[in-house]
């Protein structure tokens, strides 16, 4: 697992990366490091945000694929028929969906520290609107 951080409006969260469960996905998403970025509300899918920029690993396949997410979980979300391939963030309970009904995505890590203060702010996003996020490596 490497190690990473978040951070959006001023609150730093550590988290990691699943190396072990999402190689592939992880791996590129370090190379991608550090991200600057601003967090979107998700419209279907509840207590979670994406990123507005798109990231294109080129993957081929939903490394650790999950729905039902839980506030920390780091997700990579691609789908080639919008033209999405974002980062997300859950910052409560969540179900990653579309207008169509559930997806799947790949979960790539988890906040691991001061995640309260972390889900507090995310929480305002819907109302305040996009926030700036920084992901960046660790350690």
């Amino acid at each position: 697992m490497r190690p990473i951080e978040l951070e959006v409006d001023g609150v730093v969260a550590p988290a990691v990366l699943f190396d072990d469960k999402a190689p592939k996905t992880c791996g590129k998403v370090w190379d991608l490091l550090p991200i600057e970025d601003r967090t979107i509300q998700v419209r279907w899918s509840g207590a979670a945000w994406r990123t507005e920029k798109n990231y294109q690993l080129q993957i081929g396949e939903v490394e650790n694929p999950v729905t039902v997410l839980q506030a920390g979980d780091i997700i990579y979300y691609d789908d080639p028929r919008y033209n999405l391939y974002k980062i997300g963030i859950a910052y409560g309970r969540a179900a990653w969906r579309d207008f169509a009904g559930n997806l799947t995505v790949a979960h790539i890590g988890r906040i691991t520290g001061n995640l309260e203060a972390f889900t507090k702010v995310c929480d305002r996003i819907i109302f305040d609107g996009p926030k700036t996020v920084r992901i960046r490596r660790a350690g």
